[in-house]
């Protein structure tokens, strides 16, 4: 499945002038395997980043594609236009489509397209940006009623009231 997806995220890739695709690999992941299902032509849009914060790298990206990793969540909490890619034929185990933060792609014919999408549709990028709002507030952290005023009573209380 990995090589299947990194090589239908690669090809697609090459078809966008000026694409360049980075590999956050994960810290217990080995470089060399994920090197092995790509090919790696000498002068290729293509990176491999390890040992740098993945949120950073994320800040600075047009979109970002994830699989169902935590990135996906990082990727939402950075503001970058996500596209979970699951060519698996499973439910994705990580709610990002259904929550409205992400894109969902199921099949490689729509990964061009979806990439486009993500890095030049402007009403595409403000409903992502609008999903990624969404999906924070009912998916990852709801705060409740009254939470401020309730804090501010009880540091009064315990600070007592100076």
């Amino acid at each position: 499945d990995r090589k299947r997806t990194l090589a239908a995220l690669w090809d697609a890739c090459q078809k966008i002038t000026d694409a360049l695709l980075l590999i956050i690999i994960h810290p217990e992941e080995d470089v060399e395997d994920i090197k092995q299902c790509l090919p790696d032509p000498i002068g290729s849009k293509l990176r491999y980043i390890s040992h740098r914060s993945s949120l950073q790298i994320l800040k600075a990206s047009d979109t970002a594609v994830t699989l169902h990793s935590s990135a996906g969540l990082e990727a939402i909490l950075a503001g970058c236009p996500l596209i979970t890619l699951n060519l698996t034929g499973r439910p994705d185990p990580v709610p990002y489509t259904e929550g409205g933060a992400s894109l969902g792609v199921t099949d490689t014919k729509e990964l061009l397209f979806t990439l486009k999408q993500t890095l030049f549709d402007e009403r595409c990028r403000q409903g992502l940006k609008q999903g990624r709002q969404y999906f924070l507030k009912h998916f990852f952290y709801q705060p409740p009623e009254g939470a401020t005023k309730k804090i501010a009573e009880y540091l009064e209380k315990v600070c007592g009231g100076s």
